[in-house]
């Protein structure tokens, strides 16, 4: 059911919103309102929210909380000061720990260039510093494609002031350095670039005073010192340094909650005078509760306002429910949840799913596996359509027993009521009763919200209102006279029960409409009207019609699940019994197969045949600010 709301207020000083923010606000179940568009008066001058003190202090946290694998729950609240002084504390050493790794990453970077070029020549037993200081001789170390080095060796042949050392040659490349006068440096130079030499200046990069060979040796010895720092660095924790990573946890999250509890000032309105104003929604029985907590509370000013007068459509919903009919909520919602002037479809939702489910897969062994599995799927995932499984595995056994039906076995248990394969007849007759009745329950739901809507259109003109209820009972007691021979009797009830009542659905609106303004308008022309209305009342003729037929699935269905089971009997069937693996497979294929279908068609039929009739699904959540705290900061 809908529970009854509140609209709340609840006033004082400016320099007294924390306090209230934390004794009240987050302490029961109120969903705020931005009270500066909500409140009209020349009084508000803008909302409560300023610069929030502790969101900076966050961003520093989340930085830090995201660079350690410790999640505190439950966490404890620090004072603010304690907290920001610990996430600084841990920032700080992020920071110094980020530099210090980042020096390491571009030392090791040089130092594996340096590797790179001077790998070629690591054989080489030359001084690099000689090289370097070298005045009147140019050399280059390099590699050249050996493609181009056979017209590089005539080159050299033919030029008498070259000189050229080979290092080291593979599939690819030449490495290798030439020498030159340092005054043909920048001819030669341009004649081998060419020829594809490539200069490995890294190679002459290395600091250290010593041949190729000990260089080479050098910057390997290095490169490991530093990817072992590196290594150490990485995996170095807060903790080696006296900072503990619980600390660290329980103050983030006291940061975030009074980031959190600060914001909530955005929903008060702010006066001229330093007051405060929070407006909100509550159901009658937390209202209540709050008031008698703020009945002695001096620095509080508490108000309730009567709904009355408030358009409904602003009204958010909150549903309660016993523990049966709760889980069927999820339905629902997925459609959307009824508007405060509506009644809550729930408790009809969870009783005609659960015979639905029922009368389509009745199996009592089958029905007792998912009502197991059910259990075993709230308890493990806390999932509601584990608790909705379990409730139609009840159904589904029940039905099983009056179907005689036990693993598709037919004849194991006795049949209390009927067997769907044996009276094909009389399960379509009885399920499409079962639609006739449970369309008129319908659309007795459809006048009850006409009645809390105060909408007379729907109350008495509207297809599934008074005039429909007349139409669809005249419809079915005219084809029953005419049926069993009362021919005249069909005729006199043919023009009070059928035609009338079908022209006032037709001309709900322009009826309506005349009775409000005493004013009879056709818009579009005489032409149109007559077509739109002719093409109108076919279409909700059909809807009467198929919506009925359509309850005929369910009988359908029943028929399928004793089907399915007998060809799975027929596959298992041996000369001397049933193969055990094909029974047990087979049961398993039907169980998720059908029970998957039976589930999607059971919950088809709530939302095409009968929400149609009754429900709109318009309103909103009542989401209390409470809720969303508890979520976000795990409280």
């Amino acid at each position: 059911m809908l529970e009854k709301m509140q609209l709340i207020y609840l006033m004082g000083r400016i320099s007294n919103i924390d306090r209230a923010i934390d004794r009240y606000i987050t302490k029961y179940e109120i969903q705020l309102e931005y009270g500066e568009s909500e409140i009209k008066s020349e009084y508000i001058i803008g909302s409560a929210l300023t610069e929030n003190p502790y969101s900076a202090h966050v961003e520093k946290a989340e930085t830090v909380i995201n660079n350690i694998s410790h999640h505190k729950e439950p966490w404890i609240e620090l004072p603010p000061d304690k907290a920001i002084e610990i996430i600084n504390e841990a920032y700080d050493f992020l920071l110094r720990r980020k530099d210090y790794y980042c020096e390491l990453e571009e030392r090791l970077a040089f130092l594996s260039k340096c590797a790179s070029g001077l790998e070629p020549f690591k054989d080489w037993g030359i001084d690099i510093m000689s090289l370097k200081e070298l005045r009147f001789i140019s050399f280059r170390l390099g590699k050249m494609p050996v493609v181009n080095f056979k017209q590089f060796e005539i080159y050299v042949y033919e030029q008498e002031d070259i000189i050229f050392l080979e290092s080291k040659r593979d599939k690819n490349f030449v490495y290798g350095s030439y020498f030159i006068p340092a005054r043909l440096a920048n001819k030669v130079d341009a004649q081998l670039s060419s020829l594809n030499f490539e200069t490995l200046s890294a190679a002459l990069d290395y600091d250290e005073q010593s041949t190729f060979q000990k260089a080479y040796k050098q910057i390997q010895d290095e490169i490991k010192a530093v990817q072992k720092e590196i290594s150490f660095k990485h995996n170095e924790t807060m903790y080696t340094y006296g900072i503990n990573s619980g600390d660290v946890a329980d103050a983030y999250n006291s940061l975030k909650k009074y980031q959190e509890y600060f914001d909530i000032r955005k929903y008060a309105a702010k006066t001229d005078n330093d007051y405060y104003i929070f407006v909100g929604w509550a159901t009658e029985a937390c209202a209540s509760k709050l008031e008698r907590d703020i009945e002695y509370d001096e620095k509080l000013i508490f108000m309730k306002e009567d709904i009355g007068g408030i358009e409904k459509s602003a009204v958010p919903s909150s549903l309660k429910n016993n523990s049966f009919i709760k889980p069927f909520e999820f339905f629902v919602k997925a459609y959307g949840l009824p508007g405060y002037d509506e009644i809550d479809p729930t408790p009809f939702v969870a009783l005609t799913y659960f015979i639905f489910f029922g009368m389509m897969f009745g199996d009592l062994g089958q029905g007792a596996v998912l009502f197991l599995s059910g259990n075993l799927l709230y308890k493990a995932k806390g999932l509601e359509l584990g608790k909705i499984l379990s409730f139609v595995g009840i159904s589904s056994m029940f039905f099983g027993l009056m179907y005689g039906s036990f693993f598709g076995f037919e004849h194991l248990i006795p049949t209390i009521w009927l067997k769907p394969a044996e009276s094909v007849n009389s399960i379509l007759i009885i399920t499409l009763i079962c639609g006739m009745v449970l369309t008129f329950v319908s659309m007795l739901l459809n006048i009850l919200n006409g009645v809390k809507q105060k909408d007379k259109a729907k109350l008495f003109f509207g297809q599934n209102g008074i005039a429909g209820v007349v139409f669809y009972s005249g419809i079915i007691l005219t084809a029953a006279a005419f049926v069993n021979g009362a021919q005249r009797l069909a005729a006199i009830l043919l023009l009070p029960f059928v035609v009338l009542p079908l022209l006032l659905i037709a001309f709900k609106r322009q009826i309506s409409h005349y009775l409000e303004t005493r004013r009879l308008i056709i818009e579009g022309g005489i032409a149109l009207f007559i077509l739109e209305t002719i093409i109108e009342t076919f279409e909700i003729l059909l809807t009467y019609f198929t919506n009925t037929v359509s309850f005929v699935r369910i009988g359908a269905f029943a028929l399928s699940h004793a089907g399915m089971m007998g060809v799975v009997l027929l596959l298992a069937q041996r000369d001397n019994g049933y193969n055990l693996a094909v029974l047990v497979i087979g049961n398993i294929i039907v169980i998720l197969m059908e029970g998957l279908v039976v589930g999607i068609q059971a919950l088809r039929i709530q939302f095409y045949e009968l929400f149609s009739r009754y429900y709109e699904g318009s309103g909103r959540e009542f989401v209390s600010t409470r809720s969303e705290l508890k979520h976000s900061l795990r409280l």
